[in-house]
């Protein structure tokens, strides 16, 4: 990601998506750990198949995942595919006995021109943690001046 920020130009558009399962401590301690991983590989596969090829996804750690997603800018069409995500994850993983009701929050941010990883990084990561204060099952979008 670095080294498609730095070929940013003035017409360049892309965003950072940072996703996080909702309550993933508690799919773990309520169904084991085995459920937990399942619904890991769950939301790793509806990521595969929510994002195009171009777009970049990748496992951040636990259950945070980031997508950047290139030649997206618009509020709406980001919001809407996180909603699409969700609504996509409902209920996704079920074995057995064992019945998951998998949502993520979301937090983005338009990459600008100058922008370092760690910037946008960052926003992505303050606008998760916007969305989880706020309630679950959401996406909060970082802007300079305000979410």
């Amino acid at each position: 990601i670095d080294n498609i920020l730095n070929k940013f130009d003035k017409n360049s558009v892309g965003v950072i998506l940072m996703f996080d399962i909702d309550d993933f401590k508690q799919i773990n301690d309520e169904n084991g750990h085995i459920a937990g991983d399942k619904a890991i590989q769950s939301f790793a596969e509806e990521l595969r198949r929510q994002f195009i090829e171009t777009d970049t996804i990748g496992r951040i750690g636990g259950d945070e995942f980031l997508v950047w997603i290139k030649d997206v800018s618009e509020k709406n069409t980001i919001e809407t595919k996180v909603k699409i995500l969700n609504d996509s994850l409902f209920k996704l993983y079920n074995e057995g006995l064992i019945e998951l009701n998998i949502s993520v929050s979301a937090g983005a941010t338009v990459a600008e021109l100058g922008d370092t990883f760690e910037n946008v990084y960052g926003r992505a990561d303050s606008a998760l943690y916007k969305a989880k204060e706020t309630g679950k099952s959401k996406c909060v979008i970082y802007t300079c001046k305000e979410y």
